[in-house]
């Protein structure tokens, strides 16, 4: 919900990639999410490293987050965007999800918000999209185990929303593959 706020009160529009597990009791959430403009994409049913799971496992998994997310949205759910667990598919979920014409995205920014021991200041997370001059920042949501992680995630948040002021432009990820494609 903070994310979520403060999006709003800038005017970003993002795109959300669910676990299909946690959406069940935060129907309200997702729907406050629907309801601000931000856009829903896949992040599997239980997170299941599809790299390091019997090669079906992923395959299962996507499948299953697809009609937990269909259920609650109406989306057609395999043509959202899936954020693969890890960044990593095996050859069959990917031939899978490919097969349905499902958007594969992944990040150029790692926020580091999940990496116990690795720091990444926000300041050196916007010095980065800066050098680079913009990209897909991946940032994650509170349930982790690294001290006061609300606080570390909402000060990236901030930082890279600043960038607005500098002339960046904030797509949800379906905007951003149509203008590629349109490319």
């Amino acid at each position: 919900p903070l994310v979520v706020q403060r999006l709003a009160q800038a005017g970003v529009p993002a795109t959300f990639f669910l676990l299909a597990r946690n959406v069940r009791g935060n129907e309200d959430l997702v729907g406050d999410i629907c309801s601000k403009g931000h856009e829903i994409g896949s992040h599997g049913d239980e997170h299941v490293h599809h790299l390091w799971s019997w090669p079906w496992a992923g395959l299962v998994d996507t499948r299953a987050a697809w009609r937990r997310l269909h259920d609650l949205t109406g989306l057609d759910a395999p043509r959202i965007p899936f954020r693969p667990p890890y960044g990593q598919m095996n050859l069959l979920s990917l031939l899978w999800v490919l097969w349905h014409g499902t958007p594969i995205t992944l990040w150029t920014h790692d926020s580091y918000d999940t990496r116990l021991g690795v720091e990444l200041t926000p300041e050196a997370l916007v010095d980065s999209l800066r050098r680079d001059g913009g990209g897909v920042v991946l940032l994650h949501d509170f349930d982790r185990s690294i001290p006061n992680a609300d606080k570390q995630v909402l000060a990236k948040l901030d930082a890279v929303l600043r960038l607005r002021e500098e002339g960046f432009v904030f797509l949800r990820v379906g905007e951003l593959l149509a203008s590629v494609r349109s490319a």
